[in-house]
């Protein structure tokens, strides 16, 4: 079995901080261990583990402060603020490899990350030096420290100042910001925002946001700024944000398929689709992102691209073309081997499930076996029953990640069980699970691999450990770097 990878460029040269010159001889087993380090005091250090005190205080009252401690590093940075249910990373990296494929220096911020924590400051095409992480935390952990208290969100918050500091350091012309949860009272939510853009809403993170797509969407919209444009896919809960447009008096771009975008092909690698802009028109756009909500996303993104053109910056269609190419994220439907085939996709909720329901569906293959592992927080029975219909044969695993308690492998078989699925094996080990699963397969069988992005992540390391995603600063490492087993291991 072969994972694919893609050609893999050169980071060119740091265009921020440059005082490490006494880091330059390490060891790539040093810099690891740096990184390690730096990473064990922003989660361990700094995510709160135990019962918390009730506050009325919002979690986002915070953040003001605490960027005013670190001199406001996001002002000047013109920000482009993403909310919305599915689809934030994928719009974000499709935006952000049309703005690179154009000449114009880019951050991004996704989350979660999937192995590695720098893979959540991505600028020009590469993730965040391991090293210039290890410095940054140094540098910013003093100001951290002053304001430890057991009910300020210090690891969420730090991670944001983080991502925004690294982007002022590296001197970006934009900076893309995926929003936590929600958007309106989120940490994420003091950006200087150029543009706002709303993807797909849909039911998630309910406890928090509300019951009703009306209430999820109140929260999404609150990302929109006074007078400042909004460019949003018109979907469930969008009476809510055009009501806020016209609170905000915010100029709103609607993005409606068959008018904005008709797609033609939902493909194995992809989608092809027309895009109708307000200036622009484009036929038979392709983009590698699987799934047929992927279309939606990069209907999404050219409209920012031409809202963005119309502002100055010269964009035109090979970068357009160039970008889309590029724009996509690990864990998200990929292809990790062919024969047999074996996909991983992040899928957490009704809407993502749906998508992969329905991207497997136009593939002609014999069997399906999926593996899957869930949160405990994110089981449901909804989700349980989209996952009996990919497959009869199912193995249950727990996704590993500091601080969130995976839902037991054993428990989820007896829900599957439940509901008359007869082939059903628990192995807790991610890896162990993956091991099993592999043994079964035929070369015209399909393993799918699905339930949550940490799972997806903890799986990726068959293929691309995390030590080489970290040093080489990509998520398709092309090198095995010689570390022993003890310093491969990040987590």
């Amino acid at each position: 079995m072969g994972a694919q990878t893609e050609t893999i460029e050169q980071p060119s040269s740091s265009t921020g901080n440059e005082s490490k010159t006494s880091f330059v001889m390490l060891s790539p087993a040093d810099k690891v261990k740096r990184y390690y380090q730096a990473n064990f005091y922003l989660n361990e250090g700094l995510i709160r583990t135990g019962k918390i005190n009730p506050t009325k205080v919002k979690r986002s009252a915070w953040m003001p402060a605490f960027l005013e401690a670190f001199g406001n590093p996001q002002r000047g940075i013109p920000a482009i603020h993403i909310a919305g249910t599915s689809g934030k990373g994928t719009t974000g990296i499709m935006i952000a490899e049309i703005l690179r494929a154009a000449g114009v220096r880019t951050g991004l911020h996704i989350s979660p990350y999937l192995q590695v924590a720098t893979e959540k400051i991505w600028v020009d095409g590469f993730y965040y030096d391991p090293l210039d992480y290890y410095e940054l935390i140094e540098d910013l952990k003093p100001t951290i420290e002053r304001f430890r208290r057991h009910d300020i969100p210090l690891h969420g918050m730090s991670s944001v100042v983080l991502a925004i500091e690294a982007f002022r350091r590296e001197k970006v012309e934009f900076m893309i910001f995926e929003t936590g949860v929600g958007g309106r009272f989120d940490i994420t939510n003091f950006l200087d925002t150029t543009l706002a853009v709303i993807t797909k809403i849909g039911f998630d993170h309910q406890k928090t946001l509300g019951h009703t797509i009306g209430e999820i969407a109140f929260h999404k919209a609150g990302i929109m700024k006074e007078k400042t444009p909004c460019i949003a896919f018109a979907g469930p809960g969008i009476r809510q944000i055009v009501k806020e447009a016209g609170l905000r008096k915010a100029p709103l771009k609607l993005v409606k398929e068959d008018k904005t975008f008709r797609s033609l092909r939902i493909q194995a690698d992809g989608s092809v689709f027309h895009f109708r802009g307000d200036n622009w028109a484009l036929d038979n756009v392709h983009t590698p992102a699987r799934g047929p909500y992927q279309v939606e996303n990069a209907a999404l993104a050219l409209c920012v691209a031409e809202h963005m053109s119309r502002q100055g910056l010269h964009i035109d269609e090979t970068a357009v073309r160039l970008g889309l190419a590029r724009g996509t994220l690990p864990g998200r439907i990929e292809v990790l081997s062919r024969s047999p085939l074996i996909i991983i996709d992040g899928a957490h909720n009704s809407d993502k499930i749906d998508n992969l329901v329905q991207y497997l569906s136009q593939l002609k293959v014999k069997n399906k076996l999926v593996l899957c592992g869930v949160l405990a927080k994110k089981i449901k029975r909804k989700l349980i029953t989209r996952l009996i219909r990919l497959s009869s044969h199912i193995i249950t695993t727990e996704p590993r990640v500091y601080a969130k308690e995976p839902f037991p492998a054993d428990k989820l078989a007896r829900l599957f069980r439940q509901r008359g699925v007869r082939l059903v094996r628990a192995i807790p080990e991610p890896l162990a699970a993956l091991e099993y699963a592999i043994s079964l397969l035929k070369d015209d069988d399909v393993l799918i691999i699905t339930g949550s992005l940490y799972l997806a992540g903890n799986i990726r390391n068959h293929w691309y450990p995390e030590a080489d995603v970290l040093l080489q600063r990509t998520s398709y490492p092309r090198i095995r770097t010689e570390l022993t087993p003890e310093e491969q291991s990040l987590s």
